[in-house]
């Protein structure tokens, strides 16, 4: 009888410390996921109209140059690329030869003043960036101290994979009217040049695969030379070119999937757009994205991997521009006012 007292009493024990333990079981966080996305638009070449603008993903409003609103002035002159590193968000604005560190609300934390800033890429406490004048720059990202090193001419697009940079030499300004067929090699380590490769015509931008692959855009010379894509294997620094594509913007996508923005003009300056789905793992288009009659000014393509859409900006160059936000499967889901012109890139805040 002894025994079985000690068992219900025990019993009651236990379950009292299980009800209490229940009580007091911290909440699981939700997943992160977009909470937010930042829309740059370059606005028009000496026209100091460039903005940056965000739209909430839950009330699909969007504010209207946040970067204005933070600073009481304006962003400058043809905004060209941002990147969003840990809590700090850095734009870039070409003419106004400025890169702006802010907060993720659009108010400056430092001005840069190095140049004429193009494209961004970032590692492990560093964000790199191009330099029209012919320069790959490292920015620590805790001190702002700056180290720069000299590429090929005009670089545009940057990437970083396997311990290495990657510089697009665009030549795009060269007064001879021959564009660069180069992309300079760089050692993190030591932000030396360790060699330059040989790619298509006025290479523009990377992509990198999680396995480390590099893709490379490149524009060719807008006459008997087209775009072009390439794959830089980064343990060889070797250049395969992919046939039968041609793009001129690039999104990478989750599983291998990627998406396409092949755009093209005739001798008359007709323009021809396409949008496609790509399969990174065969190097095949796989099917058309969206027709071109839905979205006919595209000019920029990303991918929100936490919301699973792709954002396609488009632009006729005098009004503002649209955003379309697109499924996988080819419908548009929302589009809106960028309010201003030409968007050039979007970034995602994630919470």
């Amino acid at each position: 009888m002894k025994s079985i007292k000690s068992l219900i009493v025990a019993t009651l024990a236990l379950a009292a410390v299980s009800c209490d333990s229940e009580d007091k079981v911290t909440p699981v966080p939700l997943p992160p996921t977009t909470s937010s996305v930042l829309i740059l638009n370059s606005g028009n070449w000496g026209s100091n109209d460039a903005s940056l603008v965000s739209y909430d993903i839950e009330s699909q409003k969007v504010s209207s140059d946040i970067f204005s609103t933070a600073n009481g002035k304006k962003l400058g002159d043809v905004a060209n690329d941002m990147i969003i590193y840990g809590s700090k968000l850095y734009i870039s604005v070409s003419n106004s030869g400025v890169i702006f560190v802010c907060d993720l609300n659009g108010k400056i934390l430092k001005e840069i003043k190095e140049g004429t800033p193009r494209h961004f890429c970032s590692n492990e406490g560093k964000v790199y960036a191009t330099l029209f004048e012919g320069y790959a720059m490292e920015i620590d990202t805790t001190s702002y101290s700056v180290k720069k090193v000299a590429v090929g001419k005009n670089p545009e697009g940057i990437a970083y994979s396997s311990g290495k940079l990657y510089v697009a030499n665009s030549f795009g300004y060269d007064t001879s009217g021959q564009y660069g067929t180069t992309v300079s090699v760089l050692n993190t380590s030591t932000f030396t040049v360790s060699k330059e490769i040989t790619v298509n015509n006025n290479p523009q931008s990377f992509q990198v695969l999680d396995n480390g692959t590099v893709y490379l855009v490149s524009w060719g010379n807008y006459a008997d030379i087209p775009a072009a894509l390439q794959k830089i294997n980064p343990a060889t620094d070797a250049v395969t070119t992919v046939s039968g594509v041609a793009p001129t913007n690039m999104a990478l996508g989750l599983y291998g999937e990627a998406w396409l923005l092949c755009s093209s003009y005739d001798t008359n300056w007709n323009r021809t757009i396409s949008y496609y789905k790509y399969d990174t793992s065969t190097d095949t288009i796989t099917g058309e994205l969206i027709p071109s009659t839905e979205i006919p000014n595209g000019c920029c393509i990303s991918y929100d991997s936490y919301k699973d859409v792709i954002f396609i900006g488009a632009s006729d160059y005098v009004s503002n521009g649209d955003m379309y936000i697109v499924s996988r499967k080819g419908a548009v889901v929302n589009q809106f006012d960028t309010g201003g012109l030409n968007p050039v890139t979007v970034a995602y805040i994630i919470k």
